[in-house]
């Protein structure tokens, strides 16, 4: 071909836009062929009168779906509006979600020049944020805990006292004289990973016991983890999985009380709250914030 003509211009033109004639000539050829001199010109055009393209929301029937727990929340996308569906849509970020974070949802450029071919609609925007919500949470402070769930912590713990520390590793000439709640350590995880424990509970017991005739004190706990609120408010957890000290052989806490006569006994625990507070608290200050409501 010796002669063909272009027009420099892209898609999506709106009055007032300048497009290019672009001329491709084979001068040499067609003077030589024709004897003739040719000339041309390259000339710009504006672009008027087209049609005002009806605009849409596009977002109108788009909800973020949330799922999961977080801080490892996911979202996808669900589209109720016949004439579109979700593959038009992407969302970022779509994982690892903490209550509170945006994600925002996205028309690529292709996905908006299909929307103006099959519907002849333009979209009136192409993102829009969505904000992380109605989503389930592992505990992050005391306040998420109700009074009725830290009563059955309560039960469960005295009821493990009994049967596992009384029942089970208190000689013949110790007896138990009072179990008493002092409160507890709350530990909630600073950065939330699934390798350790969201959330831990420790329930702090005062013990008085008559060992051979000596009234002695020391200090035990209960521990639960993982406490939960649902995405509808519920609060969950296992009270069954629990962990404590159980007698003199519990390797991570335990203490020596000697009576008035020099009987020596081990019991799981500890003889004083500030040994016990550095065990489970101060030792983990690095990986948790904490909460502590347990009275001297």
């Amino acid at each position: 071909m010796y002669i063909s003509v272009d027009v420099d211009a892209g898609d999506g033109l709106s009055d007032g836009d300048i497009v290019t004639l672009d001329w491709n000539v084979n001068t040499s050829y067609l003077e030589s062929a024709l004897n003739a001199e040719f000339t041309y010109t390259e000339e710009e055009y504006t672009v008027n009168g087209l049609e005002e393209m009806e605009s849409f929301d596009a977002f109108e029937n788009i909800t973020v779906e949330f799922s999961g727990m977080s801080p490892r929340a996911t979202a996808s996308i669900e589209c109720s509006d016949p004439d579109l569906d979700s593959s038009y849509f992407d969302i970022s970020p779509s994982g690892n979600l903490t209550i509170g974070d945006t994600v925002t949802v996205t028309i690529s450029e292709s996905s908006r020049e299909q929307m103006i071919q099959e519907l002849g609609k333009v979209p009136e925007e192409t993102s829009r944020e969505y904000t992380v919500e109605s989503v389930a949470y592992y505990a992050t402070t005391m306040d998420d805990i109700p009074e009725d769930a830290l009563a059955k912590m309560q039960t469960q713990a005295e009821d493990a006292f009994t049967v596992n520390v009384v029942n089970s590793n208190y000689r013949d000439d110790t007896s138990l004289l009072s179990l008493t709640y002092l409160g507890c350590y709350f530990l909630s995880s600073k950065e939330m990973e699934s390798w350790r424990h969201y959330n831990i509970i420790d329930l702090v017991y005062e013990v008085k016991i008559n060992q051979s005739g000596s009234e002695l004190t020391y200090y035990w706990f209960c521990q639960f983890i993982n406490a939960e609120i649902l995405d509808d408010g519920t609060f969950t957890m296992d009270y069954g999985d629990y962990d404590a000290p159980t007698g003199g052989l519990s390797v991570w806490v335990s203490c020596d009380l000697t009576s008035e006569d020099g009987t020596t006994h081990s019991y799981g625990g500890s003889a004083d709250l500030d040994s016990l507070f550095n065990i489970l608290v101060a030792s983990k200050v690095d990986e948790y914030n904490y909460e502590n409501t347990v009275e001297e």
